[in-house]
C-alpha cells in the first residue's frame, strides 16, 4: 500500500488509484495542449505569448497549494497541506518486476518517437 494511507485515515486504494489517474490524464493533456500551441502558433512572438498564457494556467494549482500552507484557507486545509510535504515516495516500487522496471524510460521515447513522427 502506498505511505499516505498509513499517514491520512482516510485514504483508501480507490482513491489512490483516481489520484494517479487524474495525474495521468493530467500530464498527457498538458503534452498535448503544448503539443497543439507548437503545431498552431504562426509567429515566434505568438508561439511564446501561449506558453507564458499556459505557465500562468498550470501555476494556479501551485498558488492554491501555497495558500493552502500559508493558512489563508481553512485550518483543516491548512493541516492536509502541511501533512502532504512531509510524505515522501518509495523509490520505483516496482523495480522488482524486470517487465516494469524501465516503464517511465520506454514511454518518454515512445512519446518522443510520436512527436517526431509528427
Amino acid at each position: 500500500p502506498p505511505p499516505a494511507m498509513k499517514t491520512f485515515h482516510g485514504a483508501t486504494y480507490s482513491k489512490w488509484i483516481l489520484g494517479n489517474v487524474c495525474r495521468f490524464i493530467d500530464g498527457t493533456t498538458s503534452l498535448l495542449v503544448n503539443y497543439l500551441l507548437l503545431l498552431t502558433s504562426d509567429t515566434i512572438s505568438g508561439l511564446m505569448m501561449n506558453f507564458v498564457a499556459f505557465e500562468f494556467l498550470m501555476d494556479i494549482d501551485n498558488i492554491a497549494f501555497h495558500l493552502a500552507l500559508e493558512g489563508y484557507l481553512t485550518d483543516s486545509i491548512e493541516y492536509m497541506a502541511k501533512a502532504a510535504t512531509k510524505l515522501t515516495l518509495p523509490k520505483k516500487s516496482y523495480a522488482k518486476r524486470h517487465c516494469c522496471r524501465y516503464l517511465d524510460s520506454m514511454f518518454l521515447i515512445v512519446v518522443y518517437l510520436l512527436v517526431v513522427a509528427c
